[in-house]
């Protein structure tokens, strides 16, 4: 795991305390929660074997001069998979192996395309700092062309197209002094969480809150490694949320969004990042404006994706 304790001095800093903010920080709680998301783990995720022989057999340079540019400007590259994990049945994790070097930081996107018609964004989760790939998490979704194809067929040692790194929504070392707040949404906390890491590494001092909202538990998949991360960070604070299932000590009940907005008067001066539901990061954008936030504090990470359903989507 990334390293934390080395990166973070131990700041005699007021923490807040309304049960409505933070949930209750409790050292053997949170222990043996860990211990049930690592069995959970071990249960529904697995980590792929490097195959002898990929699907995907093209020659990597052939692939990497397959297509020059994405609407004139933005080159592809060719990136071999290295490593794939599921963090549940539908969320997964994998790390992509560039060609060539790629200049990046955490929270960026790229755009994966395995034809001239399938083309989709997702977000970088992981820093330069933790090695030479890109890491992205994928979410499957309903009658999702690429999502389905990413989680059900893409191999270890198969190649992909990929853009290079787009996007503002990222760590700024002038903010170093500055409470971060972050807002997300099922799969949108990874590119968070990426950014997380990034200030961490350039030894953040400000507080750091990270709001995550699913609809239950189990999509809250990356609550072991942010528990760690409180535990291990004095100036880190996990706030879970969702909205189908009861609530308990340590899981807020409601939307992560409205969490902030009511407690908006603690965030003096913060910056703001926010990923996940494209309506989510808008709406609360605009309130935070509303509020009088400045725009370029606002840093958003939109999750729009083309709509195959017959029937809507339950709310």
């Amino acid at each position: 795991m990334f390293s934390t304790t080395s990166h973070i001095g131990r700041k005699s800093q007021m923490k807040p305390t309304s049960r409505h903010l933070l949930p209750i920080r409790n050292d053997s709680f949170f222990q043996s929660l860990m211990g049930i998301n690592l069995r959970i783990d071990a249960l529904f995720g697995h980590r792929f074997s490097r195959s002898s022989k990929p699907v995907n057999s093209a020659n990597p340079k052939t692939l990497n001069n397959a297509f020059q540019s994405v609407e004139g400007k933005n080159k592809l590259g060719a990136a071999r998979l290295v490593d794939k994990y599921f963090y549940t049945e539908d969320i997964c994790r994998i790390r992509l192996e560039p060609i060539d070097a790629l200049d990046y930081h955490a929270g960026q996107f790229i755009n994966l395309q395995t034809s001239e018609s399938c083309n989709r964004s997702y977000a970088i989760t992981n820093t330069p700092l933790e090695g030479d790939y890109l890491e992205l998490h994928i979410r499957r979704k309903l009658n999702g062309e690429m999502s389905n194809w990413l989680l059900d067929e893409f191999e270890v040692n198969d190649y992909i197209h990929f853009s290079s790194a787009m996007g503002n929504c990222y760590y700024a070392q002038q903010h170093r002094k500055r409470p971060l707040v972050f807002i997300s949404t099922g799969a949108g906390a990874g590119g968070l969480y990426g950014i997380v890491k990034d200030a961490l590494h350039h030894e953040h001092q400000g507080p750091m809150y990270f709001y995550h909202g699913c609809r239950d538990n189990e999509s809250l998949y990356l609550t072991h490694l942010l528990t760690e991360l409180q535990n291990e960070t004095s100036n880190f604070y996990y706030l879970p949320s969702i909205t189908r299932e009861k609530s308990s000590d340590t899981v807020l009940h409601g939307r992560c969004n409205q969490y902030v907005m009511a407690n908006l008067m603690l965030f003096s001066n913060a910056v703001f990042y926010i990923s996940g539901n494209a309506g989510m990061v808008k709406d609360t954008r605009s309130q935070l404006i509303e509020k009088g936030i400045q725009p370029k504090d606002i840093l958003v990470m939109p999750f729009e994706s083309k709509d195959l359903r017959k029937t809507p989507r339950d709310q």
